[in-house]
């Protein structure tokens, strides 16, 4: 199944300038295929436009409602495949590790994927 990624752009609040349009309803329509062609060059599809409310100001003093239009494009996305752990059964090979409070913050901090290489000196060096 292919997974995909979402884009949200804001959609133009005023078309762009162009010489020799006289409606602006024409330069609101290409302002928006220039939008679309830019993010498709990159591989994006356009989906549709959403209209969400966005709450502003600070409480109590004059919050307000605005509404805004927003542009949501997806491209799909290779899925990831994951290994599993190669779990070793040797008890000979297995041993015990001291690791350091900075370490383990480094471990939770890089997502859980690595851990520095042990640079304790082992009974048999």
């Amino acid at each position: 199944m292919a997974q995909h990624e979402y884009l949200v752009v804001p959609a133009p609040a005023r078309p762009a300038k162009f010489n020799g349009l006289s409606r602006k309803d024409d330069a609101f329509a290409l302002t928006l295929a220039q939008i679309m062609n830019d993010h498709g060059r990159e591989g994006w599809s356009y989906v549709r436009t959403d209209r969400l409310t966005q709450r502003e100001g600070r409480w109590p003093f004059g919050r307000r409602a605005r509404e805004r239009e927003l542009l949501v494009f997806s491209r799909a996305v290779a899925p990831v495949i994951r290994r599993p752990a190669k779990v070793e059964t040797d008890p000979s090979k297995i041993r015990a590790r001291r690791v350091r409070e900075t370490d383990l913050v480094d471990f939770v901090r890089s997502g859980g994927r690595k851990i520095a290489p042990d640079t304790t000196p082992t009974a048999a060096e």
